[in-house]
């Protein structure tokens, strides 16, 4: 037998591009979905279909202050945070004009920068 290969999931016209910032952010998202896969799918699903869709303010909301905006590649992004729970929480910047979404940090505690 032939070895197999992952189906590729098929993408709407509408949905965004997930893309890592950096390194940092890659590994923090690896190390987030080992301990909490279902969340972490949950999340993807939502940044991909509208990364600004907000249904619970307490957990999902643009930080504030000198946190509200993260220059990436160039460009200065409004940043967002969601909370999964238990403490972790994963940092995002939008990208409107490119419909994609920078992930820029992941961690699986309580950032202190927002404490």
């Amino acid at each position: 037998m032939a070895k197999q290969q992952a189906v590729s999931r098929p993408k709407r016209k509408s949905d965004w591009t997930l893309v890592y910032a950096d390194r940092a952010a890659e590994k923090g998202w690896r190390d987030l979905c080992a301990i909490q896969p279902g969340p972490c799918r949950t999340l993807y699903d939502r940044l991909e279909a509208d990364p600004a869709a907000v249904d619970n303010p307490e957990r999902h909301h643009q930080l504030k202050g000198s946190l509200g905006a993260v220059m990436v590649g160039g460009r200065t992004l409004t940043q967002w945070q969601y909370e999964l729970g238990n403490g972790a929480r994963v940092w995002y910047a939008v990208d409107p004009d490119r419909r994609t979404v920078h992930l820029t940090r992941s961690a699986t505690a309580h950032p202190n920068e927002t404490k």
